[in-house]
């Protein structure tokens, strides 16, 4: 079942790629777009670009971010790399975890973040967050992003966990998205973007996609939380319940807002009712690409869809493979008839 859409996951969280450092995977992503797409490019920004040309007169983007959660070498010290949390990540959830620190020459050098012993619990001093790496301390230096250690597995043939499902389910959903245009071609201009630094309030991807290009229609594809019995019912939802159409969002911590279009949303709706997949709606404390495009262009129609991921910015994300299938054929059904 789905055995490309799952292939196209497993290549791409190993790819390296965390806020500001997406590169490689921008790479991975051109490249399976060129043979797809009339145009295909990297932005002054490094976001990806597959551009179908349409006759209609009508624009649409369909965004999906590349970058991925991470940490940055603060100092080395005493055969030790200490670390800042980049992004949101909960520290209490680190020991033990495998890691790659990311080199200016590109070395990725694995080590496994410090833990105590619970055998020595009672003397416990937590302080800082600190990376073991075995004494090969030569070339890291502060300002070196650190990202988990590849790990994805199977724990069924629907159900898989690995880091930086959030977001790289959704660049397999626009590569597919782009095989399928490029096999129908869509009535209107379509551009289908792989964003940066989604993770660090997307200065340099959607905010800067606002600015650079003037679509009428813009479709955030990203992840929600996934319910699991440390959540509220209320601010989550079920793996496996199908993909979820966001109507609303906002985050004060990030001064991001966006007030859904009604039409996109409606349209998403009215595709998953005609493929009688499963779906749903939400609205969220939180930010998606879709609210860095509305920071730029309230003017426009733009709205979010989410795959429900459980453990959200966690070394083991988890995601239903159904649900992202049923968010890329909603997506292109939504486009291709119903927007």
């Amino acid at each position: 079942m789905e055995e490309k859409l799952k292939g196209l996951i497993e290549e791409l969280v190993r790819i390296p790629g965390p806020s500001g450092y997406e590169e490689q995977v921008a790479a991975y992503m051109k490249e399976k777009f060129e043979p797809l797409a009339d145009e295909t490019y990297l932005d002054k920004s490094g976001n990806c670009i597959a551009k179908f040309n349409g006759t209609s007169g009508r624009t649409i983007a369909v965004l999906g971010h590349m970058d991925e959660v991470f940490f940055v070498v603060e100092m080395v010290k005493d055969g030790l790399v200490y670390l800042k949390i980049g992004c949101a990540l909960d520290p209490d959830i680190m020991d033990s975890v495998p890691v790659h620190v990311m080199t200016q020459d590109g070395r990725l050098v694995p080590g496994v973040i410090g833990s105590s012993t619970v055998h020595l619990k009672e003397w416990e001093n937590k302080g800082d967050l600190f990376v073991d790496v075995g004494g090969e301390l030569d070339g890291i230096l502060p300002g070196d992003p650190v990202i988990f250690a590849p790990n994805l597995f199977w724990m069924n043939e629907h159900i898989v966990a690995s880091k930086a499902l959030d977001d790289r389910h959704s660049c397999a959903i626009l590569i597919q998205l782009a095989e399928r245009f490029a096999a129908e071609r869509p009535r209107d201009t379509v551009y289908l973007i792989g964003t940066r630094m989604e993770e660090v309030r997307m200065w340099g991807g959607a905010s800067y996609i606002g600015k650079t290009i003037d679509a009428d229609f813009y479709i955030a594809i990203d992840t929600n939380y996934g319910y699991a019995p440390t959540l509220p019912i209320s601010k989550s939802w079920k793996i496996g319940d199908g993909p979820v159409i966001r109507r609303w969002e906002r985050c004060r911590p990030a001064y991001t807002l966006c007030f859904s279009s009604r039409k996109l949303t409606t349209a998403l709706g009215k595709a998953g009712d005609e493929l009688k997949l499963p779906y749903g709606y939400d609205i969220a404390d939180t930010f998606t690409d879709s609210s860095g495009v509305y920071t730029e262009r309230p003017d426009a129609e733009v709205c979010a869809i989410n795959v429900a991921r459980r453990y959200s910015h966690s070394p083991h994300e988890v995601v239903d493979i159904r649900d992202v299938a049923g968010c890329r054929d909603i997506v292109y059904t939504a486009i291709q008839k119903y927007i």
